[in-house]
């Protein structure tokens, strides 16, 4: 759908609400990885040179509308506050007195961050009132969070309609772009690389990718799931009926759709997921009595050769418990086949994967990784995400 972007609106002087997403993993209040605040800065630097006020709105975690100190905002205001080397304001709450007062005195170029957003529980539940209280700061939204873009929420869709000028931010406009080629504009062949542990959070974009994708390979837990469902058991963690038969369905449309369903031919298994090693396990040599960790070298093998002859690759979940360096090895060497085919479009979707190529340091050589896991997979069934639909208007 069409919609304007942040340059398409005149910003100097004017108050300008930042939908960001700078949910980031937290320690404490150490930040594990600053990736969505430094993919949120060219939004963020592009007001402050435009000379606007700026008020930035985000989560953190899931306080369920009650404050928490656990939760407070103050190490991301602190950590932007280092990065854009200028003065955060952090607000004592979303909606306040003192809010109000930090805001209405903005000078061109500062920027107030409200306390946590999902402090209030006007925010999950859009409540007409706390978003009109949003929108009051402000007389532009720029909506830049592209991973709750798919959640009804005050500051997503709920304010827009009682602000003057709305728009997308550089982040939200990127994340649309490339998830828009990978639907619409693919060059062939396109493969998909599908991992991680839960295969009824795959299903829906399996099925869509079916009717895309010329390959897909799978690895993972899930990949442990098909393998068993074709007859090939690993004992543990066993898989429940409702998931085998899930991947008994998607093993028949992958068919139906002529699409190359690729299953690890060989895995490394241990008996405890404690053991610091693993033995090496051909399909022909299960069942075995323990866990599948990571794929094993052949079909690393097999997948190197699918990804280096790709000209549009999707990766969504890892090959393995990749957090333990014994059961990395999958992981990386897909990430890093990813990287090595510098023709082809790559975008690296989830989390987990996306942690993966930046603990690889190849982030510069992916075409996009994208910040929104659940908003990714949701685009990519073909959904229509509710904080873009409310832009298009």
């Amino acid at each position: 759908m069409p919609y304007q972007t942040l340059e398409d609106i005149p910003l100097t002087g004017r108050n300008v609400f930042i939908r960001a997403d700078l949910n980031v993993p937290m320690d404490g209040k150490t930040i594990l990885d600053p990736t969505r605040i430094e993919t949120s800065l060219p939004t963020i630097r592009y007001c402050i040179d435009q000379g606007a006020r700026i008020i930035i709105g985000t989560h953190l975690g899931r306080p369920q509308g009650k404050p928490s100190s656990e939760l407070s905002l103050e190490p991301i205001g602190l950590y932007l506050s280092n990065v854009l080397e200028r003065e955060i304001l952090l607000t004592e709450s979303p909606s306040s007195d003192g809010t109000q007062k930090i805001i209405s005195g903005l000078h061109d170029g500062q920027i107030a961050l409200l306390e946590n957003l999902r402090f209030d529980p006007g925010e999950t539940s859009n409540d007409k009132s706390f978003a009109q209280k949003l929108a009051s700061y402000a007389s532009v939204y720029i909506g830049d969070a592209f991973g709750t873009a798919h959640r009804a929420h005050a500051s997503i869709t709920g304010m827009i309609p009682f602000v003057k000028d709305y728009g997308a931010g550089y982040l939200m406009d990127k994340e649309i772009s490339f998830l828009s080629k990978l639907l619409h504009q693919q060059e062939r062949p396109y493969i998909a690389v599908i991992g991680g542990s839960q295969i009824e959070t795959k299903i829906a974009v399996l099925e869509s990718l079916f009717t895309q994708v010329d390959t897909v390979l799978i690895g993972g837990l899930m990949g442990n799931v098909f393998l068993y469902a074709m007859g090939h058991k690993i004992s543990l963690p066993r898989p429940n009926p409702s998931s085998l038969a899930l991947a008994r369905s998607c093993i028949r449309k992958a068919k139906a759709c002529r699409v190359t369903l690729c299953l690890p031919e060989d895995i490394v298994v241990t008996p405890s997921i404690d053991e610091s090693t693993g033995m090496i396990k051909t399909c022909d040599e299960l069942p075995y009595d323990g866990y599948g960790l990571d794929i094993g070298p052949q079909t690393i093998k097999t997948y190197q050769k699918y990804i280096s002859e790709a000209s549009t690759i999707f990766w969504n979940g890892p090959m393995g418990m990749f957090e333990k360096k014994s059961f990395s090895q999958g992981t990386y060497a897909i990430a890093n086949a990813i990287a090595q085919n510098s023709r082809a479009l790559s975008v690296v979707g989830g989390g987990e994967s996306a942690s993966a190529i930046a603990n690889a340091k190849l982030t510069d050589q992916i075409s996009h990784v994208s910040t929104g896991g659940g908003a990714a997979i949701e685009f990519l069934e073909g959904k229509s995400l509710v904080g873009i639909n409310a832009l298009s208007h």
